[in-house]
């Protein structure tokens, strides 16, 4: 596997001082449609950056694409969709089935799609561009990282999605909600 870093600061759309950074990610496999429930589900916890529980920790081993609370070593801990507004950070890691050519570039982009009057919807707030620019013998997976830092006024509450690009297609997307 290929461990790189790359940290970009990205001025945001919103106005609002979010950061994004880029680093390493994987493709999420194909979801089974769960069967409906008789009675609502509880909604899921609120993740605030606490420190994981062992059943919510996305390891290497694991294609995807995922959120999550904290991100140790390409590791997703804490791995949830939904974020309380006082949340520090979002992670979200990608570890792909295919690998990238050297030259190939991802694009991540962080998007609010409905944050209410905070702004329009489907309003991309920050944008990393990532260069694939090695990829080794025997290498199995790529990762990109990302992440995107509270803004200094706090999260709007609302729903948001992250898509990764590679080349002009959508390689994955992920969504997560600030409640």
């Amino acid at each position: 596997m290929i461990r790189r870093h790359v940290w970009i600061a990205v001025v945001v759309a919103l106005g609002c001082g979010c950061k994004s950074t880029k680093k390493e990610a994987a493709e999420e496999p194909p979801k089974e449609p769960a069967a409906a429930p008789a009675t609502p589900a509880p909604p899921p916890p609120v993740a605030d950056a606490a420190p994981a529980a062992a059943d919510d920790t996305i390891g290497a081993d694991k294609m995807g694409t995922f959120t999550c609370a904290e991100l140790e070593h390409d590791v997703c801990k804490g791995a949830t969709d939904h974020f309380a507004a006082t949340a520090p950070v979002v992670h979200l890691t990608y570890r792909t089935r295919e690998l990238p050519q050297v030259g190939d570039v991802y694009v991540v982009q962080w998007i609010a799609e409905d944050v209410g009057d905070a702004a329009p919807p489907n309003t991309v707030i920050a944008t990393v561009e990532d260069k694939v620019e090695v990829v080794a013998p025997g290498t199995l997976n790529y990762v990109v990282n990302s992440q995107l830092t509270r803004p200094t006024s706090g999260w709007p509450v609302g729903t948001y999605r992250v898509e990764i690009k590679l080349g002009d297609r959508v390689a994955t997307t992920a969504h997560f909600a600030i409640e």
